[in-house]
């Protein structure tokens, strides 16, 4: 077996041992028997099932014993895996988090060793868990979603969902709970109650938070009380504590002050048990336990109770949250009146913000100390502390406005990409007024671009005649519709298919007839002339129209007359006539098959619609405009689609143009619809894929990527390679560029193909 497959087997084993750990242990001895993985392997795996569990002591002696077995250094993969397992033991054990950057540099060199595109994921998130709040958002942001994708890609879906929850809680720690609330809504439909325990626990946990940043508490409730009973049937203890602290904050925000104290003692008492006491978690417990305390009036407990939690950072070596609590501590310490302990604990605090460079923890310990001048009547320093305060908030503020702007900035190319598809989406509906087209013609390609240009100048002038080139599901039709709406909305539009109607029949669907004028002309016929008077005729295929009719349309242009079909009486008709095509005109004329004629009649103005693939930058745009349509027709959720999803179909030829991508698109929601798309959802889907996307010795695919090549290495040449303004040069997006650069093999240290 190689390692891909090796290691696509690990994950899976490893998502039965995060989410059933107990059913998972219980096995253990017949999976060492069968060995589906490595003995190492299985052995990390064990430890994982008891880190959740919560058997500390037991997952502790094993990761000593993986760390020395000779085995586990056969793999960087799994060397990798001891170091999350490390960053597990320690987060869930320990109130020093010191080692943790270095743990995760070890997994990182490990990673450049193995090569594991899942491996990359799991790290990506283990660094936004280590400490979510500190780095950009932005940051934060862009990486768990190239971890979500890197999980899809790899067909994970456990290890996907455990990025987004990483995600989740990211948006939550910068108090951005509608985007968390987001996040939230798309993974209840993709998690599996069975297959999923720990993360549908976790998820509750996460939805719980957010109801309460939203305020809902009694829906908090509910949904903590809904997780603590998960956590409890599976064994989940470290989770099931976590989920006692969050209920006891539930209930303080309530004012059941003394229920409060309750859920705190025994998520305490649960951390006690697996030996968890000394925790960052049992600090955390401690901390909104000595609120509750304060908030009853119990000053005196409340100090003792922040005491231990200080002390138990002190001997751990972590300073920041020491001084965060030695602030707390102060404020409880000048309700009792004891100054001068208040004042010590503020002032080293103060230091050692500042040497940090901690603005926001600044704020809250120079808002302390103004509070503690203020209650001695010490106005001259409490008015010093406050200028200090105003300092430090000033530069808290430029500092997230600095990461914020560069967040906005970030999203520039989105928004506009979003403003193409709202405007395209909304229909157009005035009071009394025909119903307009709301169709359009998606895309940022220059040619698409010089075509619409071309469409509004020939809709200027009402009269006209256009002919429409292109190949078949280009939008030629929905062309013609935004010429006759951009100044002829309230007129009438009239449209044929010449190659839909039997020859005999045309003239007089054309013209018109009067009754009794052939066999089964019982009643007078209008015609689709006159029945255009004043607004558009849209001839579809006009190529295949018969010559004899060709005579008579080129008379009823010079003329502006129309004779029906077995009448005398002429008719006065003045109309633009659209025509469209999928052939070149001049090609017929040379073969005698289109008069010549006819064709400068019709030919006032010329747009050529290019084909899909050759404007295959467009193809993101056109996906999620189609994705968007059709879940709101269905009533469906908009889907997340991959990179892999795009990078396959790029490579497909698109025979039948647009009107096959949305045929495609249809398709995968009625038959095999899912809330991730990624390559595997085409299987099937694309025609002779063999030919115009696996072979990539074919001719086509060739000039295809040779096409793509050139363009993208000139834009990068013409912005001495800045990629975000080759992506602008390109009208794609960044992430879009990213992907083909890769898939071309572009570089500066390779620039030829």
């Amino acid at each position: 077996m190689d390692s891909s497959s090796l290691f696509h087997k690990f994950y899976i084993y490893s998502s039965q041992a995060t989410n059933s750990p107990k059913l998972f242990l219980s096995t253990i001895r017949e999976l060492r028997k069968l060995q589906p993985l490595p003995v190492h392997a299985i052995n990390l795996l064990e430890i994982k099932a008891r880190i959740l569990l919560g058997d500390m002591k037991q997952a502790g002696l094993l990761l000593e014993q993986a760390r020395i077995s000779p085995e586990s250094a056969l793999q960087s993969f799994y060397q990798a895996q001891l170091d999350l397992l490390e960053i597990m033991l320690i987060s869930a054990s320990s109130s020093s988090t010191d080692r943790i950057p270095e743990i995760l540099s070890s997994a990182e060199q490990h990673l450049k060793q193995c090569g594991s595109k899942a491996l990359e994921c799991e790290i990506l998130v283990a660094k936004a868990n280590a400490n979510p709040t500190e780095m950009d958002l932005t940051f934060f942001e862009d990486s768990l979603k190239q971890a979500v994708q890197l999980a899809l890609d790899n067909d994970l879906p456990d290890l996907m969902i455990s990025a987004s929850l990483a995600l989740i809680q990211v948006y939550q720690s910068h108090q951005l709970p509608n985007l968390a609330e987001r996040e939230i809504q798309m993974l209840r439909s993709m998690i599996d109650k069975q297959q999923h325990r720990y993360r549908l626990t976790h998820l509750l946990n996460q939805s719980a938070i957010n109801q309460m940043m939203l305020k809902n508490y009694p829906s908090a409730e509910l949904l903590l009380r809904e997780a603590i009973n998960e956590a409890n049937d599976h064994g989940f203890r470290i989770m099931a504590s976590s989920l006692y602290l969050n209920l006891g904050i539930c209930k303080m925000r309530m004012k059941e002050l003394d229920e409060s104290l309750i859920f705190y003692d025994t998520a305490l008492e649960v951390l006690k048990t697996i030996n968890c006491e000394h925790s960052n978690l049992a600090a955390k417990i401690s901390g909104n336990k000595a609120n509750c305390l304060a908030l009853m009036g119990d000053l005196a407990n409340a100090a003792a109770t922040i005491r231990t939690t200080m002390q138990d950072y002190q001997s751990s070596g972590n300073e920041l949250q020491y001084h965060t609590h030695a602030v707390n501590l102060a404020d409880v310490l000048i309700e009792l009146e004891d100054f001068t302990e208040a004042e010590k604990l503020l002032d080293k605090a103060i230091e050692y913000f500042a040497g940090i460079s901690n603005h926001g923890y600044l704020q809250n310990a120079h808002l302390c100390k103004a509070r503690l001048y203020e209650v001695q009547q010490r106005y001259q320093e409490a008015f010093g502390s406050m200028e200090e305060l105003y300092q430090a908030s000033q530069q808290y503020f430029r500092e997230n406005f600095a990461k914020q702007n560069h967040r906005f900035q970030h999203r520039i190319e989105e928004m506009r990409t979003q403003y193409q598809l709202l405007k395209s989406c909304c229909a157009e509906q005035e009071p009394g007024k025909p119903n307009r087209s709301t169709h359009n013609l998606i895309g940022e390609h220059p040619s698409l671009k010089k075509a619409l240009s071309e469409a509004m100048l020939a809709a200027r002038h009402p009269y006209a005649n256009v002919i429409i080139q292109g190949e078949s599901g280009t939008g030629k039709e929905v062309l013609a519709r935004i010429i006759h709406f951009a100044n002829s909305a309230e007129k009438p539009l009239v449209a044929i298919n010449a190659a839909a109607i039997s020859p005999n029949l045309i003239e007089s669907e054309l013209f018109g007839h009067v009754k009794g004028a052939f066999t089964g002309a019982v009643s007078d016929y209008k015609g689709k002339f006159l029945m255009a008077n004043g607004g558009t005729l849209f001839l579809d295929e006009i190529s295949e129209m018969p010559l004899e009719v060709q005579t008579k349309l080129l008379r009823a242009i010079e003329y502006q007359t129309i004779t029906p079909v077995g009448s005398n009486k002429e008719y006065a008709v003045k109309c633009r006539i659209v025509c469209a095509t999928n052939v070149r005109l001049k090609t017929l004329i040379h073969s005698n098959k289109f008069r010549l004629d006819l064709y400068h009649r019709l030919n006032k103005v010329e747009i050529i619609l290019p084909a899909l693939r050759e404007r295959i930058s467009d193809l993101e745009i056109l996906t999620r405009y189609f994705v968007q349509n059709i879940a709101r027709e269905q009533g469906m959720p908009v889907p997340e689609i991959t990179g892999s999803f795009y990078d396959r179909l790029s490579g497909y030829s698109f025979p039948g143009n647009i009107r096959e991508l949305r045929n495609i698109i249809e398709r995968i929601f009625i038959l095999r619809f899912r809330p991730f798309w990624d390559a595997k959802v085409l299987d099937g889907l694309l025609l002779d894929e063999q030919d115009t996307h696996q072979n990539s010795a074919s001719p086509m695919a060739e000039n295809l990527e040779k096409v793509q090549y050139s363009l993208i290495l000139n834009a990068l040449n013409q912005c001495n390679w800045m990629q975000k303004e080759a992506a602008r040069i390109l009208k794609i997006s960044e992430s879009t560029l990213t992907r083909r650069m890769q898939k071309l093999g572009i570089s500066r240290s390779n620039r030829s193909i």
